[in-house]
């Protein structure tokens, strides 16, 4: 049973990376078309982080900013910000002790010049 778990998880891990690689492709191709549109970051730290809820529970992490984020609205493409933050969430996850605490730091860069 543990070798099918391991198995599962690599075949996880590998589609996780195809789609990222995939991704990366064509927005270096400019083959991705970005969307945007007005995005609440709290909704969509939660939507991400009941992705690593099982992860985050057995290591009981806390998230002491997250009520930081529930007026904080931005202009981008929900997709590509939902992918950035399950990118850096599964990472904190990862290598957080048990008891950890992953603080979340908002900048706003006010000299971005789009393109």
């Amino acid at each position: 049973m543990a070798y099918f778990n391991y198995l599962e998880k690599s075949v996880e891990r590998l589609e996780e990376f195809s789609y990222q690689a995939l991704l990366i492709t064509q927005l270096q191709s400019k083959v991705y078309k970005i969307e945007s549109e007005e995005v609440n970051l709290l909704n969509k730290f939660t939507s991400a982080l009941l992705e690593f809820k099982r992860d985050i529970d057995q290591k009981n992490i806390l998230f002491p900013e997250l009520h930081l984020l529930s007026k904080s609205d931005i202009c981008t493409d929900a997709e590509l910000l939902s992918n950035v933050l399950k990118i850096c969430l599964n990472n904190a996850i990862k290598h957080a002790q048990v008891n950890d605490s992953i603080h979340i730091k908002l900048i706003q860069n006010t000299d971005y010049q789009p393109h």
